[in-house]
């Protein structure tokens, strides 16, 4: 059974209530690496991207749950996605360009990444 949420944009997304699929990581990161994620956060999420040595602070490191300042979740991270980070403690910009099941997809790439080795 699918739950359907209401995204910042006025997008509905449906998010698979039985678990994360392996073709929703597969999308994910497919548009993780479309979306020019990877030049900051780098190929596998670890915040080593071309240009992270530029940014002050660098990129998160996905892996590590303790990095999320606005939640680890797939909700939260679509929604980080699409606001940005503002303050001196982040250099994420906002995407509201990228289509809210876009971003969904890619939260759940970045989410599986928590589970992956440091």
């Amino acid at each position: 059974m699918a739950q359907r949420l209401q995204d910042d944009s006025g997008v509905q997304a449906v998010i698979d209530s039985t678990g994360t699929t392996v073709a929703l990581i597969n999308e994910g990161h497919a548009l993780y690496s479309r979306h020019g994620c990877a030049v900051c956060h780098g190929l596998e999420g670890r915040g080593d991207g071309p240009v992270a040595v530029t940014l002050k602070p660098q990129p998160r490191d996905f892996r590590d749950p303790a990095t999320y300042k606005n939640g680890r979740t797939i909700r939260s991270i679509a929604k980080t996605i699409n606001w940005g980070m503002a303050g001196p403690s982040s250099t994420m910009p906002a995407f509201p360009h990228i289509p809210g099941d876009e971003r969904v997809k890619i939260a759940y790439y970045i989410n599986g990444l928590q589970h992956s080795e440091k």
